[in-house]
């Protein structure tokens, strides 16, 4: 029997790690339907199938992630590897926010340039202009 009939679903973690892609890329994935999962108690969860389908995965690959006692996992330590999920997820939302804020700083700084160029210039030719009336 193939790790595959055994082991049905994975984690968007170590879907990520399978697939070498970030978690964010999995769950991107799963809502666009490249990728088949179910959602369980809030939590995103891989068909292996899909996942070997989508990505290339080899069942070598599964078995590496996968330790052996996986199926035996607590409920104790699967909530551990879910709050260990949701920590890495935000971890790495605030990195995607803080670079999103460097650009929109940056873009802010070049307008504000641009307007104060627009401004000297329009503020130019109106003195150049009562110059020449004035004269």
């Amino acid at each position: 029997m193939s790790i595959l009939e055994t082991e049905g679903t994975i984690t968007v973690h170590e879907a990520a790690q399978l697939a070498h892609i970030s978690s964010a890329g999995i769950r991107k994935a799963l809502r666009d339907g490249r990728l088949a999962g179910k959602k369980e108690a809030g939590s995103w969860f891989v068909y292996l199938d899909s996942l070997r389908e989508c990505y290339r995965v080899s069942e070598e690959s599964i078995r590496q992630v996968l330790n052996p006692g996986a199926a035996g996992q607590t409920a104790t330590s699967w909530s551990a590897d879910v709050a260990t999920l949701t920590i890495e997820e935000v971890k790495s939302r605030i990195r995607e926010l803080e670079r999103n804020l460097v650009k929109l700083e940056e873009e802010k700084q070049r307008l504000e340039q641009e307007q104060e160029s627009l401004f000297e210039a329009l503020h130019g030719r109106r003195s150049g202009h009562k110059q020449l009336i004035a004269v």
